[in-house]
Formats: C-alpha cells, sequence, structure tokens
C-alpha cells in the first residue's frame, strides 16, 4: 500500500484553497456557521450550502475540470474518521 502512496503528490491549488478557508473561518463564522463553504480555483468569494451533497454538486457543475474545496463552517473541525479503506489499481 506505501508503494501506491509513494507517487501522490499534494496539490498546490488545493493547498491553496485550505489556506485561503482557515484565513476567512473566524469572520465566516458570524454569518455562515454550520453551512458548508464551497471554494473553487479563479472564484474570488466563497459560496455557501446547507448540506455536504449541494456544496459538491455547485463545485462540479461550475466547471467540469476546476478544482475545489469544502469544508463545514464551524469553529474547529470535526475528526474524519476511516475505519477501513480499499485502494485499488
Amino acid at each position: 500500500m506505501t508503494d501506491k502512496l509513494q507517487g501522490m503528490r499534494i496539490d498546490p491549488i488545493l493547498n491553496e484553497l485550505q489556506a485561503a478557508f482557515e484565513v476567512q473561518r473566524s469572520s465566516l463564522l458570524t454569518e455562515h456557521a454550520g453551512q458548508w463553504a464551497l471554494l473553487i480555483d479563479g472564484v474570488p468569494q466563497p459560496q455557501f450550502y446547507e448540506t455536504d451533497i449541494e456544496a459538491v454538486a455547485a463545485g462540479f457543475s461550475h466547471r467540469p475540470s476546476a478544482r475545489f474545496y469544502i469544508n463545514q463552517v464551524l469553529e474547529k473541525d470535526r475528526p474524519i474518521i476511516v475505519p477501513h479503506v480499499v485502494i485499488a489499481d
């Protein structure tokens, strides 16, 4: 499994989108607490949705090739637990 992960690279655009969210997080809490923020590469302002599914659908419908980042607007991120992962060839 580690051999398959060796070829993975960090996406600088996704890192930039995540960093932009983190910079704005505290100011977003006042009006958008609990909502899902969608940040799209090339779009200056985040968009907000009630569910993660709506945010993902909006991200994919914006431009099929555009990278996007979603995160729920909370004081602190909830941990993501993945009890079992299957990596297929």
